[in-house]
């Protein structure tokens, strides 16, 4: 039987926040089941923190989506700051390869994925800060799951998101050259955006959701590199509230 070529050579997802009140686990669910990559790459914060007890029914099937794909082909979880440490175990119960930072050589290109967290001192420097402006995020989301109308005018209007979104593409770029690599995809600012060399794949807890795709030829705009986004009304349906399963 002939093998028919993926359309996409990977899928690129970020911030899931599986656990999170906000994560949209069943437009994750869909565009995992939906694609038709080669690689499965979440480019960190698969989980929104150790405790697996948060995580619901939901959250569960988008694990267990994740499980069936890698029986397929590759996923790998490039580790984020929310995830837990000892990640070892999705290698052995989801078959999902974890790692620090990848670097992926396609069509005479070199591709290098990292999470950003790296690159962002506000998280380092102020962790206490950063946690309750999270909390305050995830409150404003939740009082309008459609639009999130006054989260999302927060989040492109602030200086401070602003600096720190400027701040991590500087600093992924710098890194990008100092690995010699041709492009570089990172996740954690929950700010998508795309220039010729650098992605950001946005995340799944905002209206709409973001997620990025690398064709097969990378002889096109932004090495082959596309930005995507979910229709509100799925994201809506998503956010939803859902029991906590049982471990």
């Amino acid at each position: 039987m002939e093998t028919l070529i993926p359309v996409h050579k990977a899928l690129l997802i970020s911030d899931l926040h599986l656990g999170s009140p906000v994560c949209q686990a069943e437009v994750i669910r869909r565009v995992i089941e939906e694609s038709e990559s080669e690689i499965i790459l979440i480019v960190g914060d698969l989980f929104d923190g150790p405790d697996l007890k948060r995580l619901a029914k939901k959250h569960w099937k988008v694990l267990s989506a994740l499980r069936k794909a890698s029986k397929s082909r590759r996923v790998i979880l490039v580790r984020g700051n929310h995830d837990p440490g000892g990640a070892d175990f999705l290698e052995a119960l989801l078959g999902i390869e974890t790692v620090n930072e990848f670097l992926l050589e396609h069509d005479g290109k070199r591709f290098l994925f990292i999470h950003g967290d790296f690159f962002d001192s506000w998280v380092s420097q102020w962790p206490i800060t950063s946690e309750i402006f999270t909390g305050v995020y995830y409150f404003l989301q939740r009082l309008d799951p459609l639009q999130q109308r006054i989260a999302r005018y927060l989040k492109h209007r602030s200086k401070d998101v602003t600096r720190c979104v400027q701040t991590l593409r500087k600093r992924a770029d710098e890194y990008r050259k100092h690995k010699r690599a041709d492009f570089i995809c990172c996740g954690h600012s929950h700010y998508e955006e795309i220039t010729p060399t650098y992605a950001n794949t946005g995340c799944f807890t905002d209206s709409p959701c973001t997620y990025a795709t690398l064709a097969q030829d990378t002889s096109t705009e932004n090495c082959g590199v596309t930005l995507h986004h979910t229709p509100i009304e799925a994201s809506a349906a998503a956010n939803q509230p859902q029991e906590a399963a049982a471990l």
